[in-house]
This record gives C-alpha cells, sequence and structure tokens, in this order.
C-alpha cells in the first residue's frame, strides 16, 4: 500500500462557469492514495461561494479578499499536510487516473522531488483545441533536461507536481510574481534535481477569453519569462538567445497559427 496523502490547492476568483467541473475532475479521482482538496478563493461574487457550500465537507474551502494568485496558493500549501502537493487553478481539469498514476510514479521514486506530465489543451465548452502545440510541448517534455527548460518554458502548470520537502528547501512561489511564479518555481525546481517524466496526459489547461493567456497578455507574460532567465543563464548566453528564439515562436503559435 503506498499510503501517500496527495493535497491539491486551487486558487479561485470569479472562475464559477468552470469551478464545479474543476473540482469534479478532482474529487472523482480514485487510487491507493489519500486526498486533500483545499479551494483559495479570493472573495468571488458571481456564485462561486454557493458552489463552494454545496459540496460540504469534501473540500475545505476560505472565500477572502487575498493579495493575488501566487499568494492564495502559498496559503493553500501552508493549510495542506500531503506529502505530494500541487495546484490546479479553477478552470483547469485532471484527467481520470491522474492522481493514482502520480502517486505510483513518487513511490517508485523515493529520491524524486518533483515530476511533469503530459497535457492537453481545452476551450471554454472543454473541445480539444491546439493540438499541435501541446503535441509539440509533450514531445519536449520526453527530453526534458534542465537546460532545455532555461530555453523553453515546456512545463505545463497543471501537470506538474511537487513533494512538500521542496516547499521547505526551496521556499514557496515569489508573491511578487503575477505571470510567471510557476516558472520560476520550476526553475529551482530544476536546479534540484531532474523530474519524474510522465509520458501520458495528466491535465487540461483551459484556453479562453478570461485566462491569462489570452493573446492581449502574452507579451508580457513570456518578455517576463525572458527577463527571468537572464540571471540563470549567466555564463551561458547561447541559452539566453535559444530562449529570446523561443520567445518569439511561441508568440506565433499563439496569436497567429492557433494550432
Amino acid at each position: 500500500m503506498i499510503g501517500m496523502t496527495i493535497s491539491i490547492i486551487t486558487p479561485s476568483y470569479n472562475q464559477a462557469p468552470f469551478l464545479r467541473q474543476t473540482i469534479e475532475s478532482v474529487l472523482s479521482q480514485a487510487g491507493d492514495f489519500d486526498l486533500e482538496y483545499i479551494v483559495m478563493d479570493g472573495g468571488s461574487t458571481d456564485g462561486t461561494v454557493e458552489i463552494l457550500k454545496s459540496y460540504g465537507d469534501r473540500i475545505r474551502w476560505t472565500s477572502q479578499r487575498d493579495e493575488g494568485q501566487s499568494a492564495a496558493i502559498n496559503e493553500g500549501f501552508r493549510h495542506s499536510t500531503g506529502q505530494i502537493v500541487a495546484w490546479l487553478n479553477a478552470d483547469d481539469l485532471y484527467l481520470p487516473g491522474a492522481l493514482d498514476t502520480i502517486a505510483e510514479r513518487f513511490a517508485a521514486r523515493p529520491d524524486a522531488l518533483w515530476l511533469i506530465g503530459e497535457y492537453q489543451m481545452i476551450d471554454e465548452q472543454g473541445a480539444r483545441i491546439r493540438r499541435i502545440h501541446s503535441t509539440y510541448k509533450n514531445f519536449l517534455i520526453r527530453h526534458y533536461s534542465y537546460r532545455l527548460l532555461l530555453t523553453e518554458n515546456l512545463c505545463p502548470q497543471p501537470s506538474v507536481f511537487f513533494r512538500r520537502s521542496a516547499l521547505d528547501r526551496l521556499g514557496f512561489l515569489n508573491e511578487k510574481e503575477f505571470y510567471v511564479m510557476d516558472y520560476e518555481f520550476w526553475l529551482r525546481l530544476g536546479k534540484n534535481g531532474d523530474p519524474i517524466i510522465v509520458e501520458r496526459p495528466l491535465s487540461q489547461f483551459r484556453f479562453h477569453a478570461g485566462s491569462k493567456t489570452q493573446n492581449s497578455q502574452l507579451r508580457e507574460q513570456f518578455g517576463r519569462e525572458l527577463e527571468l532567465v537572464k540571471s540563470y543563464t549567466a555564463g551561458r548566453p547561447w541559452l539566453y538567445v535559444m530562449h529570446i528564439i523561443n520567445f518569439w515562436k511561441t508568440l506565433i503559435f499563439y496569436r497567429w497559427l492557433k494550432w
């Protein structure tokens, strides 16, 4: 018996149209593990609280004004108890069997600090979109190296999981970062060891008008990644140049090709 607890944190703010589906994707997970699910809502006014109340004691939640997404996630981490932790945004989903796979892989690799799985992209209605883009990123995941991570953010956030000891060793999310707090944390994790790679989709990332990855914000997001990685590639300018190239390539993928 694995005997592992997995803690999932969902930061939420006015995502009622997607929230119930997100919650169900977590609560429907089954396997040889214990699940701790915490929703940190930022004081939504769109019916989110009513949705949360409808689940009774199946989830733990709070709804109050916070200091932003990173702060809400960190607060959820502080209130969690699982050996394995992750966050799932209120518009994304876990695929069936994802957490059982996570428990098995971490149990088999007690030396590994973190894990990356593949993913899919969906639209507001849940239909698969941008298949070429996710296929490309999944290809990079299968060929992970820290050098590759420095040239491009290859980690789909909802498919990344890590041990609680990572928070003890590396600290929490950088609450000053709005767009790239995930990538900044992946870079810290990667410096401390290679992840377990799961060559199957674990999650679905929802691309829609209200998400931070909408086209109007992409240049700012990817530009911040470029600024961030500069300090990590000091002395290795070719890696920084590769990130610049990937910056423009990714903008083309998202803005114009829409594959």
